[in-house]
C-alpha cells in the first residue's frame, strides 16, 4: 500500500477522534433552560465557584430532597456569597418532565433563592452527556420508578472540577468549608 493510501485509511479514524474531542469540549456552550425560563451555558459561571448537583423534581425516594435540602443549608450558610461569586446549579437529570414551570415550582417549594441557585435543565443528549461527564448514574425500574447516585461537582473559578462528593460519603459541613476555600476572602 502506498504512503498516500495508508494516509487515507487513517482519515475516517481521525475524523472520529476530533469529532468526539469537540463534542466534550464544546460542554461548556451546550445550552440549558433556567427555572425562569433563561438560557444558560456553563460557560456563564466562568470566575465562579460551582456547586453543581444532579435531581429531578419526581423523586420519589428522598435522594433529591436531601440533595437540595444540603444546598438550601449551603445557601443559607454563604448568603453572602451565593449569586456573586459562588453558585449553586441543580441540573435535572430528568428533561422530559422538569420543564422551566416545573423546576420553578420546585424551587419556590424549597424557597429557593433564585439569584444564585439554578435549576436547569436541556435535551436529553445535553443532559446525557453531563451525566456521563461527572459519573451519575440511572436506572428506571419495571415499575417506572427511577434511582440515581447521589453526585455533587465542586468546580473553581477557572472551571476545574476539584471535588467530587458521592453518595453519602460527605457532610454539608464539609462541603462548606471546601467551598469556603475555593472563594478565599471576600473582595
Amino acid at each position: 500500500m502506498s504512503s498516500n493510501g495508508l494516509r487515507l485509511s487513517f482519515l475516517p479514524l481521525l475524523l472520529l477522534v476530533l469529532i468526539s474531542l469537540t463534542a466534550c469540549s464544546n460542554s461548556k456552550r451546550d445550552v440549558y433552560i433556567s427555572h425562569l425560563g433563561q438560557e444558560v451555558r456553563l460557560a456563564d459561571y466562568d470566575g465562579k465557584v460551582v456547586l453543581m448537583n444532579f435531581v429531578y423534581t419526581s423523586c420519589a425516594h428522598g435522594g433529591c430532597d436531601m440533595l437540595t435540602s444540603q444546598f438550601l443549608r449551603v445557601q443559607t450558610l454563604l448568603k453572602n456569597r451565593v449569586g456573586k461569586d459562588l453558585f449553586l446549579v441543580s441540573i435535572s437529570i430528568d428533561p422530559k418532565n422538569d420543564t422551566p414551570e416545573i423546576l420553578n415550582k420546585f424551587a419556590k417549594k424549597n424557597k429557593v433563592d433564585s439569584k444564585g441557585w439554578h435549576f436547569l435543565s436541556s435535551d436529553e443528549g445535553t443532559i446525557n452527556r453531563i451525566m456521563k461527564k461527572h459519573g451519575v448514574q440511572w436506572r428506571t425500574d419495571p415499575d417506572g420508578s427511577r434511582h440515581h447516585k447521589a453526585v455533587i461537582v465542586l468546580f473553581n473559578k477557572l472551571g476545574k472540577k476539584v471535588i467530587v462528593y458521592n453518595d453519602k460519603a460527605y457532610n454539608t459541613t464539609e462541603m462548606v468549608n471546601d467551598v469556603k476555600r475555593l472563594l478565599g476572602p471576600l473582595n
